[in-house]
């Protein structure tokens, strides 16, 4: 549920960067939540193919894994 909350304010105009620092329970929290670049074989096989599945500007659903809730945005290309 929060996870869906915190989509929806994205899409609202919040900062990505912003809400991984205030949320997010991962190491990359710090950073916004910034993972930099990914190469396939480097995620999860769940989180890989959502990430496949976004195009540039695009956040993606919230994903389960067993280590918990996933939100990612996929930064527009350079």
């Amino acid at each position: 549920n929060l996870a869906n909350k915190l989509i929806q304010q994205i899409k609202s105009g919040a900062p990505f960067d912003a809400v991984a620092q205030s949320f997010s329970q991962s190491p990359t929290a710090a950073v916004g939540g910034d993972l930099g670049w990914i190469t396939i074989g480097q995620l999860d096989k769940t989180l890989e193919d959502a990430v496949q599945d976004i195009t540039p500007g695009q956040i993606s659903k919230a994903i389960w894994t067993q280590d918990g809730y996933y939100i990612f945005f996929r930064k527009q290309e350079i």
